[in-house]
């Protein structure tokens, strides 16, 4: 590597680590339908998805981004606010080993979201054995909640160079949606992904547009209609839908892990330059890139509605 004449990667490296953050929240949050959690015959299937739920959750969440992204990138701020600026003090923060310490726990996720897979089998088995479930009645429903997924993406937000050079610390909050449904008020989580919010404080709450009322509506009525084999259906559906959003092999998940790899390598791979080309911009270039990365913390939150109140 030679000194980088363009800053290092942190727009595109905090936007991919968002991309993760929504997916993540929404399909470790999630829980499985009644037909499955209330069966002993899937005890056994119960345990080890909420295992793999928690576990993932917790490999990104405070392995990676608190553990790692973050508490790296603050540990090189305050080097460089106490004047250390010896290129192989920064090198042992970033590094372990031969490779990025963030780079191994990248691998380390997405070797863990990879163990969705059979977890996605064993449901789409299960699917299979409902019967007489309407089958266009599910289509139809799974269509309304890609709906109301596009409309809520309509309020996700993109962090920008402006953003992160204006100097006010940012606030990045993945919230997804628990939405009651039916006359006993069953709660699903039908987002593959939470919808990111920016700004100075948290942002739990997402705008109930008139449009999302008039889906949330739709919502409710397909649902009220449903038996309870095409509910069952209908819910492991949801489920197997939001597996797939980050197991699928090219599933925009497994994508950003890959693209945050590839930044946060280039990033490290200024702490290995030549002690000249160090001293002759890669200091500053680094110095400069932890600055502005600890302009952003992350957080989560899950917003309730009630199809029923809302959707009318």
């Amino acid at each position: 590597m030679t000194v980088p004449t363009t800053p290092l990667p942190l727009v595109s490296l905090l936007n991919e680590v968002m991309v993760i953050q929504g997916y993540l929240r929404a399909v470790t949050k999630t829980n499985l339908p009644p037909v499955i959690s209330q069966n002993p015959q899937y005890a056994g299937l119960v345990t080890e998805f909420s295992d793999w739920q928690q576990n993932l959750w917790s490999e990104f969440w405070e392995g990676l981004l608190a553990g790692n992204i973050v508490a790296q990138s603050e540990e090189i701020n305050d080097l460089f606010d106490d004047k250390v600026t010896v290129e192989s003090v920064m090198n042992n923060v970033l590094y372990d080993g031969v490779i990025p310490g963030v780079v191994g726990l990248c691998d380390d996720v997405a070797n863990m979201v990879a163990n969705g897979q059979p977890l996605l089998q064993q449901l789409e088995a299960i699917a299979q054995t409902i019967e007489g479930a309407d089958v266009a009645a599910v289509a139809q429903l799974t269509a309304l909640t890609t709906t109301l997924e596009t409309q809520f993406d309509q309020q996700e937000d993109t962090l920008t160079q402006d953003a992160i050079d204006s100097g006010v610390e940012v606030v990045s909050t993945a919230v997804d949606l628990a939405i009651a449904l039916g006359s006993e008020g069953e709660d699903i989580e039908p987002l593959v992904k939470g919808v990111i919010k920016l700004g100075q404080d948290a942002i739990n709450e997402l705008m109930l547009t008139a449009e999302i009322n008039q889906t949330l509506g739709q919502l409710e009525s397909a649902w009220t209609a449903l038996d309870k084999a095409t509910t069952d259906l209908a819910q492991i559906t949801l489920t197997c839908n939001q597996l797939k959003a980050v197991t699928d092999d090219a599933s925009d998940t497994l994508t950003a892990l890959q693209n945050l790899s590839n930044d946060w390598s280039t990033v490290a791979a200024v702490t290995t330059l030549s002690a000249d080309d160090w001293a002759n911009g890669g200091s500053a270039a680094l110095q400069e890139w932890a600055a502005r990365m600890v302009r952003i913390s992350f957080g989560y939150a899950t917003q309730q509605i009630d199809a029923a109140t809302v959707g009318t």
